[in-house]
């Protein structure tokens, strides 16, 4: 079966541009099928159309009125596992990513399919860069593309919220859920996504702080993925 990647798409065309240019030079994106699911804003969907045909199928769903993020978050796992994959990808409209991000995802999700102790895989941190093949275990769940498993989405789907939890959107929530369970996600030590959205965004610093943390390199060649020991752990403090 073809990766299925689902995307959301709001109304910030000039970071989508970005994303899509970089998910062109994606190793395997042309075996792919991508989902986009649009709130409805003509140049977003317009935009979309124009640039995303280099997958091997294209699909865009336009929502009849404004969903909102947690809401429109949930609506493209569903429709990405509607297609009958047992994962889904899913890549923000202001995240961009890195040319073996693809690689690394379905490595992860064959390596850890059947550990239930892991919820779902991480392509960001916020910390300096380590070993390009390296990969750990962490507390901190970072969103700008990501991926779960349909048994590990099916514990959470009834209950994905349809706007902010307690201040925080949809990634406070589910980061909330995974460790109540004692779960961790899986996550490079050298970024393989990057969220590049200043504008409509509940970041609480500086992008650019955690851009320079980062040192996102986009030209990353194979790699042989391999699990280092240990947890990485963010305090508890980052999601009051």
């Amino acid at each position: 079966m073809k990766p299925v990647i689902t995307f959301t798409a709001n109304d910030r065309p000039w970071y989508m541009i970005r994303v899509l240019e970089s998910w062109r030079r994606v190793r395997g994106i042309s075996d792919a099928r991508m989902i986009f699911q649009a709130e409805p804003c003509q140049d977003m969907v317009g935009l979309i159309a124009r640039m995303a045909g280099f997958a091997a199928e294209t699909v865009i769903r336009v929502n009849e009125r404004q969903a909102g993020c947690e809401a429109n978050t949930g609506l493209a796992l569903a429709a990405g596992f509607d297609t009958g994959a047992d994962f889904v990808i899913l890549g923000e409209d202001d995240g961009v990513a890195a040319a073996d991000v693809l690689e690394y995802l379905l490595w992860a999700a064959e390596a850890y399919r059947g550990d239930r102790d892991v919820l779902a895989v991480c392509t960001a941190m916020d910390a300096p860069p380590g070993p390009l093949d390296a990969v750990r275990r962490a507390d901190w769940f970072y969103p700008p593309v990501w991926g779960i498993w349909r048994d590990r989405w099916e514990t959470v789907a009834a209950q994905w919220p349809q706007g902010p939890v307690d201040g925080h959107s949809w990634d406070g929530w589910l980061l909330r859920r995974m460790r109540a369970a004692g779960q961790h996600v899986i996550q490079p030590l050298a970024c393989r996504s990057q969220q590049i959205g200043e504008w409509g965004t509940y970041q609480r610093e500086s992008l650019q702080d955690v851009w320079d943390r980062q040192r996102f390199t986009p030209d990353i060649p194979p790699q042989a993925y391999r699990e280092i020991e240990g947890l990485y752990s963010v305090g508890h403090e980052r999601i009051r």
